[in-house]
């Protein structure tokens, strides 16, 4: 059985929080911002205020103060694969 497009977010998200406590204090902080199939997988970015404070020079989520990081889910059983640092 896999996984719709809906469980594999709420999956991610609660892998998002298990793993980086300190950045999700606040759950409605957490914004998603890309979801892509890898394969079997599912590659869903997720992005919170950025927990150095302060916005950057640099464009995209840096700009808005926010850091991004990529959770990769397996589609089949939702499990955790992965976690990446999206690249600015």
């Amino acid at each position: 059985m896999s996984l719709d497009v809906k469980q594999v977010i709420q999956v991610a998200r609660m892998q998002f929080q298990e793993l980086l406590p300190e950045w999700t204090s606040n759950t409605s902080d957490i914004r998603l911002e890309e979801i892509e199939r890898e394969g079997k997988n599912w590659a869903v970015t997720l992005s919170v205020p950025n927990p150095n404070g302060g916005s950057s020079l640099i464009s995209g989520l840096m700009a808005l103060g926010r850091t991004a990081k990529v959770i990769v889910v397996d589609g089949t059983d939702g499990s955790f694969v992965a976690l990446r640092q999206r690249a600015a």
